[in-house]
């Protein structure tokens, strides 16, 4: 009896030590940090909610969504407040076809609450016709690549280089509340353009205000990147598309 309980005790002690040896290599096994880790498919998120900052035109770049869409499935016109904490449906299914969206003049006024997140007041859309021009002159680090997360172009630049606008439009975005992004401007030109400056240094534009061809709107300048660029993306319909196609040759 002796012997059999002194072995059922070693068995049991090395039993316990494997155990815990095991779950000492499963607490140093390496995790990936939350930046390497995949962003989900766009397609399997149904809804957003609205954090301070936020416009309805940034939230539609951040899923590649079209505004007015955005709007129509959310039952909103482009004027109206979002507030922090709504909860914005992304699901197509649930767009209203018989909806009309309602844009005003930039120039008329919208009262606020206090606690509302920042929404763009509607916009006067340009007319006429009009060319794209390189928002920074230089060598093109990154192509575009439609199955990369950031659908756009890096275009080299020194730090703290003037940053122009790439075509007349309206402010809709200023301010560095997209992820990954840094300091971010994003300007519509018309009912199916827009366009993306991101990486800024400084930000000399605000939203809603009008811009020209060929304004100064910030200066490049990214503190965590070792090849200094400015990020930039043309959407059209609220989809990215190659700007190569749309810049001019030089």
């Amino acid at each position: 009896m002796f012997n059999y309980c002194f072995v059922l005790k070693i068995s049991t002690w090395i039993s316990c030590l494997v155990l815990i040896i095991v779950l000492l290599s499963g607490c140093n096994t390496p995790k990936a940090p939350v930046s390497h880790r995949q962003q989900p498919a766009t397609d399997k998120i149904n809804h957003h909610i609205v954090s301070s900052g936020e416009t309805l035109f940034s939230i539609a770049w951040r899923y590649e969504i079209d505004t007015k869409k955005l709007a129509g499935i959310n039952n909103i016109n482009l004027t109206d407040k979002i507030f922090i904490g709504q909860r914005l449906s992304l699901n197509s299914k649930d767009l209203n076809s018989k909806k009309k969206i309602r844009e005003f003049s930039a120039t008329q006024s919208i009262k606020r609450s206090p606690y509302s997140v920042k929404n763009t007041k509607s916009l006067s859309f340009l007319d006429g016709e009009w060319d794209w021009n390189w928002p920074v002159k230089g060598k093109v680090l990154k192509t575009f690549n439609s199955s990369k997360l950031f659908k756009g172009i890096s275009i080299q630049s020194d730090y703290g280089s003037p940053v122009f606008t790439a075509a007349p439009g309206v402010v809709v975005y200023s301010g560095d509340g997209l992820r990954s992004y840094g300091k971010l401007i994003i300007i519509r030109h018309d009912e199916n353009y827009l366009s993306a400056y991101a990486h800024n240094k400084q930000i000399f534009v605000k939203e809603n205000e009008t811009v020209i061809a060929n304004q100064k709107i910030s200066e490049s300048g990214h503190t965590e990147t070792k090849n200094q660029s400015l990020y930039f993306e043309i959407r059209e319909g609220g989809k990215p598309v190659d700007p190569l196609k749309y810049l001019p040759k030089f």
